[in-house]
């Protein structure tokens, strides 16, 4: 007997997957500007939500600028996991 209470997972053809990325991508740029923090948060979880529906691999960016006012966007814990993105204690 299957679980009830599984999240259920899709199968997406390349053409569709690409589809739904690029809305959620869109979904989080939306969430980027919300001046609520409740609402920002609801639309990430949502677009979380169907990315695991769709079987989609998320990626939390962190942003940083340096002395110079470059900005640089890196994956949070650095491109190989070795960064600790936690605040320094002072």
């Amino acid at each position: 007997m299957e679980d009830e209470n599984k999240t259920p997972v899709y199968d997406l053809d390349d053409d569709t997957l690409s589809l739904v990325e690029v809305c959620l991508n869109c979904m989080i740029s939306l969430s980027e500007v919300q001046m609520n923090d409740e609402d920002r948060e609801n639309l990430q979880l949502i677009a979380d939500e169907l990315a695991n529906r769709f079987n989609i691999a998320t990626t939390v960016i962190a942003q940083e600028t340096t002395v110079d006012g470059e900005t640089i966007y890196r994956p949070k814990g650095g491109v190989f996991g070795d960064l600790d993105d936690e605040p320094e204690e002072k």
